[in-house]
């Protein structure tokens, strides 16, 4: 048998499953935001029946999860001019565009309800998104840095590093064996409380990798409101996709 990985497609009922064979333990059916696209990660040696099945096991489940995804709110494509809303730690703020020749391009919080955007003449959308994102991103590191100073000493394990970038499909990533957790640069969109579940979430799989009855357990220990925290999130109007895999280990 071919040790190489292999991507097909078929068909259930009303929408098609990607399927992803390569060299894993586990299969595994995700349904990814923001429309419910349906994948299947499974092992090279997966017979293509039996992963039918399995996902007609759980045509339910999965409808389910299609049907939130359509009835989440989602903010429409930023264009970056005055009078949009735009969030920051679970406060809405109106958008006020600045343009100036002298001023640098940079993002100001005004009177705990304006951010004002100053941007030279002309400037393009994506230039004042990356403007934006700047700002995001100064505001969200010293939050991270707070939270390593609380959760080190409580769990008994900190990161090498934490890192912050754009993700489509998870709010965070850990890498146990390089001790480096990834967040959503969308989580500066929402409430503090929230942002430190979601920490505590990575930092616990430095404890225990998988989803599993343990890693539950530890993360009601620490974070007790963890289910309501995570319905929360999936129903935030956040960026113009959704930000959360939702999957299931087969």
């Amino acid at each position: 048998m071919s040790n190489l990985n292999t991507s097909t497609t078929f068909k259930v009922q009303n929408f098609n499953v990607h399927v992803d064979k390569k060299n894993i333990k586990g299969t595994y059916l995700n349904v990814l935001p923001p429309y419910g696209k349906v994948r299947l990660s499974a092992p090279l040696h997966a017979n293509d029946d039996e992963l039918k099945y399995f996902v007609l096991e759980k045509l339910e489940w999965i409808n389910w999860q299609r049907r939130k995804f359509d009835q989440v709110e989602r903010q429409s494509p930023r264009e970056y001019v005055s009078g949009e809303d735009h969030y920051l730690f679970g406060h809405r703020y109106r958008l006020r565009l600045m343009v100036s020749t002298t001023q640098t391009p940079r993002v100001v919080i005004e009177n705990n309800s304006f951010l004002q955007l100053y941007a030279r003449p002309n400037t393009s959308i994506k230039r004042k998104e990356t403007i934006m994102h700047s700002f995001y991103r100064a505001q969200l590191y010293p939050r991270i840095t707070k939270l390593i100073q609380k959760w080190h000493p409580i769990i008994g394990i900190a990161p090498n590093e934490v890192l912050i970038k754009k993700m489509k499909t998870r709010w965070g990533v850990c890498m146990r064996k390089k001790k480096r957790i990834w967040l959503n640069l969308e989580l500066v969109k929402v409430p503090p409380h929230l942002i430190e579940y979601i920490f505590v979430h990575e930092m616990l799989h430095f404890i225990e990798k998988r989803h599993n009855a343990r890693f539950h357990a530890l993360l009601t220990q620490h974070i007790p409101q963890w289910k309501a925290y995570a319905e929360i999130l999936d129903q935030l109007p956040l960026g113009y996709f959704k930000w959360k895999d939702s999957y299931l280990n087969l």
